[in-house]
């Protein structure tokens, strides 16, 4: 399997990227919904402005990680990089490929998150 992976390119290396880059782009996405659901932010707000949040969460998450770990400036853009396009996947995933018309901490909640 590792030989495999090296033969495509793969190191693990950029593995390792990856998966830091998946642990933050989760960060920011939870990190959007939390202060939208905690009645922080407007409840419900349009899909472009919502992706532009989450893009400045994710961004802010890989910054305090990279300054925590004294990552190189080229790690730090490739993880940045995979951590925005993750983030505004699963937000594609979980609201937009949903038909949701805008964001809004009302849609696609489990029946323990509603509070209404």
């Amino acid at each position: 399997m590792i030989h495999q992976l090296y033969n495509q390119g793969t190191t693990k290396s950029t593995m390792d990227q990856r998966h830091v880059a998946d642990g933050l782009a989760w960060d920011g996405f939870k990190r959007f919904q939390d202060l939208h659901r905690g009645g922080g932010a407007p409840p419900m707000i349009d899909h472009g402005r919502a992706k532009d949040e989450i893009s400045q969460f994710t961004t802010a998450e890989v910054n305090e990680y990279l300054n925590r770990h004294d990552e190189y400036t080229k790690v730090k853009d490739n993880v940045a990089h995979l951590a925005r396009d993750n983030a505004l996947r699963m937000y594609d995933e979980y609201y937009s490929n949903r038909g949701a018309r805008q964001y809004s901490v009302f849609d696609f909640m489990s029946p323990f998150e509603r509070t209404y």
